[in-house]
């Protein structure tokens, strides 16, 4: 008798799934299989629905010709696993079949010849905080006409706006490391992802990844500086960090009166009594205590 379960693991996982061959195939499903015999079973015939799965123009965009099965003795896919085509075709039927006589124990999975929906395989993503900038790191195993990556960054609590571009390699089947620096992170939190487009500007989105970000060296300094009689000005703190003692004063020492709005990750300061001139602007956090000059023009 023989019987086959398989591993729990989600169908797809682009980020993760990197241990095949490709020099035999581009792209694989993450699930394995593996089977168990008793006994002598021989040839069997398995078959997979494969109508549904992800295909490189979205579901049940497969060439079904291209797909094979891989079987290997330990799980490890990368090399050494035998590659078995299909035993019959029947065009467009939604499925694949495979004639094989397992061994007790082997796993196996589908692969196919077509990169799946990512130009890239992700091999890793990360945000490093350095001493007054935030390091972005990533790095590829293979890329299919990957044209350019696309840096975005979280700007409130629900909106991604571009903060740079990078080449990609285009074609390759090698180790790619990337960097990029945001030269401007907020303090506290900041939100990242990637998005890598091909050349016919298709675009596919990396999961957010996030940073605490505590420079002793950036001093919080106020903006748009100078700022326009009548429009309201910003800073930016850290997350879930009061602001005291806030001060809007003159130069020659009146303070002014003032509204203020706290949003993610940035306090929003406007006043109807500042006019063209120079003005100090002051505030603690965590008992440290700043000041900044800020320039209001007509």
């Amino acid at each position: 008798a023989a019987v086959w379960g398989h591993d729990g693991a989600d169908l797809y996982d682009h980020d993760e799934n990197i241990d095949f061959d490709i020099l035999q195939v581009k792209s694989r499903l993450n699930r394995e299989w593996r089977i168990r015999e008793t006994g002598t079973v021989g040839t069997v015939t398995v078959s997979f629905d494969v109508s549904n799965l992800l295909g490189p123009s979205g579901v049940g965009t497969n060439d079904e010709a291209q797909i094979v099965m891989l079987v290997d003795a330990d799980g490890d896919f990368s090399s050494g696993a035998q590659m078995v085509t299909q035993s019959f075709v029947v065009a467009d039927d939604g499925y694949v079949n495979f004639q094989i006589d397992f061994a007790d124990g082997t796993y196996f999975t589908l692969a196919s010849g077509e990169q799946y929906a990512l130009p890239i395989t992700l091999l890793s993503f990360e945000a490093l905080p350095k001493d007054d900038y935030i390091q972005l790191k990533w790095s590829t195993t293979t890329e299919e006409d990957n044209s350019y990556f696309r840096l975005e960054k979280l700007v409130n609590d629900m909106d991604f706006e571009p903060i740079g571009y990078v080449d990609g390699a285009g074609n390759s089947t090698q180790l790619n490391e990337y960097s990029f620096v945001d030269a401007e992170p907020s303090l506290g939190y900041n939100y990242y992802r990637l998005v890598d487009v091909d050349f016919g500007g298709n675009e596919n989105t990396s999961e957010v990844i996030m940073v605490n970000f505590e420079s002793k060296e950036l001093v919080p300094k106020p903006y748009p500086n100078p700022v326009r009689v009548g429009e309201s000005f910003s800073l930016d703190v850290p997350q879930n960090t009061s602001i005291e003692n806030i001060q809007l004063v003159s130069m020659n020492g009146q303070s002014l009166r003032f509204e203020k709005v706290e949003e993610w990750n940035k306090l929003i300061i406007s006043s109807s009594e500042l006019r063209q001139g120079v003005y100090l602007f002051s505030f603690t956090i965590n008992g440290q205590r700043y000041q900044s000059k800020l320039m209001v023009v007509n």
